[in-house]
């Protein structure tokens, strides 16, 4: 296997439409509307993704589209009501703190533990959570509704990871690089960049990186910081002009994560690889599950 595509993960990635013909079952189910309660505020990701009412389901083709999506508490009458309530993650420490959590719950009824940031920055790990959650729907390949970053696509457009196992092609059967890239590669000029706006990490990428630059120095090498951590200023307004600079001018771009958590690769390190770039990765992930080692 070897990466053709890479693309931002969006939902028509992960519902995709379907010819078979449904059951009389099936066609029962889909008849019957599925009311989701969004308790937490929903303009973060992925809730924002989500939408009101049916849209995204009937207009991302889902071979479901019988659910109906809310934030109104009391669409129903009655909050256990509902087949499904989503918290999004991020905002469970000010749920607790303000009281704010449903104070009935039906046994039928799934609770949904939503969230795209990392579980070293949103940690689940008190009692207090124990058999709260029988869904997730974070990054984490274990998740029961998984939502990556990012989705690697084959030759044939079809989704191929990440996942747990994918059996990368060896570097002797891969396609050749061809000429443009290698026009492009020799006309670089610099060592390394990183683009950068969050100075006081979980990971403390900060430290890590500050050694790096100490030890680039002693060969004769630079690493360019761009942004509020760095002495180079790349405007996000501008973003395409800075990409460009990167295809451009360095061999490799710093892909560090702020937080060291199972399966948490984020979009950082699309800016190496969609402009010739080559990534140093920093991470709690299998990066094999990701992109290929080679």
């Amino acid at each position: 296997m070897e990466i053709t595509s890479l693309y931002i993960s969006s939902p028509e990635n992960f519902q995709k439409p379907t010819t078979e013909k449904s059951s009389d079952r099936d066609r029962e189910k889909k008849e019957t509307i599925r009311y989701i309660l969004i308790w937490t505020e929903k303009n973060v990701k992925p809730l924002i993704n989500l939408g009101e009412g049916r849209t995204v389901f009937i207009e991302k083709k889902c071979k479901w589209s019988n659910c109906y999506v809310t934030d109104d508490r009391n669409l129903l009458g009655d909050y256990t009501e509902f087949e499904a309530i989503i918290f999004g993650g991020t905002q469970l420490y000010l749920l607790r703190y303000k009281n704010d959590l449903p104070k009935r719950r039906d046994p039928n009824q799934k609770y949904i533990y939503a969230t795209l940031e990392s579980a070293a920055g949103y940690p689940v790990c008190t009692s207090f959570w124990n058999n709260f959650f029988n869904t997730t729907w974070t990054y984490r390949l274990d998740s029961t509704l998984f939502w990556p970053y990012f989705i690697i696509e084959d030759n044939n457009n079809i989704t191929v990871g990440p996942k747990k196992n994918i059996i990368w092609k060896n570097i002797s059967n891969m396609d050749p690089i061809d000429k443009d890239l290698k026009a492009t590669i020799g006309l670089k000029s610099k060592a390394a960049a990183w683009f950068v706006s969050n100075c006081n990490t979980v990971s403390l990428r900060e430290h890590f990186v500050k050694q790096l630059e100490e030890q680039m120095i002693v060969y004769g090498l630079e690493l360019d910081v761009y942004g509020d951590c760095g002495k180079l200023q790349c405007s996000q307004i501008n973003m395409k002009g800075c990409e460009t600079m990167l295809q451009r001018n360095y061999y490799f771009y710093l892909a560090f994560e702020n937080a060291l958590s199972e399966d948490y690769v984020t979009e950082k390190i699309l800016h190496a690889l969609r402009y010739d770039t080559v990534p140093i990765v920093f991470g709690g992930a299998n990066y094999t599950r990701f992109d290929t080692k080679y």
